[in-house]
């Protein structure tokens, strides 16, 4: 879970990796009583109830993260532009070759809906060379002797040479699709028509030009997943539609509410399949988790541990912070915040505003407030890590920022581990220690209370594709 670790690196994603160094190098240790400041609220004995809704939402999430982009298979149903051509014959140098001759109008088709990839219905030929293609592509062929094109040609044509481009061009979306969509979300008046603000624009309560939803998984509420199955990507295919919030919806202002939703389908992509083969690949180097089973449990234990964490950080209280700490995290700010404008042509302030609602001291108690509560159950239940487990939490971070590189740059595995090797050693001795000792107060959260599961109240799409079965059947 790593809950401090989360609350710096957010700031990595969007800046250098190194930038921050300083956020992490202070090398403090709250080695006085912070009973003193702190004051934990009972956390001990908590029943956790995990509803295995919440389980599956991290499945999906995570296949989500993994997806891959969309490749015509057989059986798809696909929209494409097919230009025919004739072919025309010349000899050079002793040799037969062949150009493209003048566009037949009457059996090329702009548009055309391809149902079932693969079952010949225009020719097998063409179609199997279709498959594995993106939408977007253009496979252009000559198609000599050993063509032999369907009813769907003029009987003229049969058995002819023909140079044919193909085009994909489109597809319907279906249950099990990943698409990414650019939406806007509009509030309505009591006539059900879109309501207008203060300024006398469109009431719009949410907008997102890239956002990501697993057809059929209940990620997004279900009149907006269902909205999207069966339509066409692209500006021109734009939906305006209606959807109604559910009366057990998490905010309250949308609760049972009817809004408005203007989407357009940008991409399509297709899920990797879930299973430990799955597991191991993506969740073994950095998580050692080789089974479903194994990443499951995770996934529990992360919930358990993120619901002790809440109910201490809310109820906590804290007398005064630390002059000393608070002082050093915010020079630490100073120190780097001409070289973060120069670099992203935005002020800290500015960034932590949008990104946090923070102003920098709100910003540097929070993370503090964080620490200190670590610290404070750390020192009451005498949590503190041997030295194997820092050796050992040492090496687990050193991995971790190799594998980052690797997969956000073209550093080798060679030059990834000494360049991670580096960066471990630049962040210090502390943040080692804190990194390894939160572990350890997490498993110390996870032993203070009991997990109940509940019940699944949905299936996804996703366990729908587990068993093998099409998710259009579901």
């Amino acid at each position: 879970m790593k809950i401090r670790r989360i609350l710096c690196l957010a700031l990595v994603g969007i800046m250098l990796l190194g930038v921050l160094t300083s956020c992490f190098r202070s090398e403090k240790k709250y080695d006085y009583n912070l009973l003193d400041y702190v004051t934990l609220p009972e956390y001990k004995n908590t029943v956790v109830k995990f509803h295995l809704d919440e389980l599956q939402a991290g499945i999906d999430q995570k296949l989500m993260e993994y997806a891959t982009e969309y490749v015509v298979k057989k059986g798809d149903d696909i929209y494409i532009d097919l230009n025919v051509y004739g072919v025309t014959e010349f000899e050079e140098n002793g040799v037969i070759k062949y150009n493209k001759g003048d566009k037949i109008e009457e059996i090329s088709k702009s548009n055309f809906l391809l149902e079932d990839v693969g079952s010949g219905s225009i020719s097998s030929i063409i179609e199997n060379n279709i498959i594995g293609s993106n939408i977007g592509d253009i496979i252009s062929k000559n198609y000599l002797d050993d063509i032999r094109l369907s009813d769907f040609y003029a009987e003229e044509y049969r058995d002819a040479r023909l140079y044919i481009d193909v085009k994909i061009m489109n597809r319907v979306a279906v249950l099990g699709d990943i698409v990414t969509v650019a939406y806007k979300g509009y509030r309505l008046d009591a006539n059900g028509e879109i309501a207008k603000n203060d300024k006398g624009e469109d009431d719009i309560f949410d907008q997102n030009d890239a956002a990501a939803f697993f057809l059929g998984s209940h990620l997004a509420i279900d009149d907006f997943e269902n909205a999207l199955v069966g339509m066409l990507a692209g500006s021109e295919n734009k939906k305006l539609f209606d959807a109604t919030f559910p009366d057990d919806y998490m905010e309250d202002e949308f609760k049972g509410k009817t809004v408005k939703f203007e989407v357009e389908i940008k991409d399509f992509y297709v899920a990797p399949i879930y299973d430990d083969a799955f597991i191991k690949k993506y969740f073994y180097a950095e998580h050692g988790y080789q089974t479903v089973a194994e990443f499951e449990e995770a996934l529990i234990n992360q919930y358990a541990v993120a619901y002790i964490w809440n109910i201490i950080d809310k109820d906590v209280k804290i007398s005064e912070y630390p002059s000393n700490e608070y002082n050093a995290l915010m020079n630490d700010i100073k120190s780097f915040e001409d070289a973060f404008e120069e670099n992203y042509g935005i002020t800290y302030d500015k960034y932590l505003q949008q990104e946090y609602g923070m102003t920098r001291e709100q910003f540097v108690k929070s993370n503090m407030k964080t620490e200190m509560i670590y610290y404070t159950v750390s020192q009451v239940e005498g949590i503190y890590p041997s030295e194997a487990e820092l050796t050992k939490g040492r090496e687990y971070l050193i991995n971790y920022y190799k594998n980052f590189y690797m997969q956000n740059s073209s550093m080798n595995a060679e030059t990834a581990l000494a360049t991670a090797t580096s960066y471990v050693d630049d962040l210090g001795e502390t943040y080692v220690y804190d990194d390894v000792m939160f572990e350890l107060v997490e498993d110390h959260f996870l032993k203070s209370c009991t997990i109940e599961k509940v019940d699944r109240t949905y299936e996804s799409i996703s366990q729908v594709i587990a068993r093998g079965e099409a998710p259009q059947d579901k």
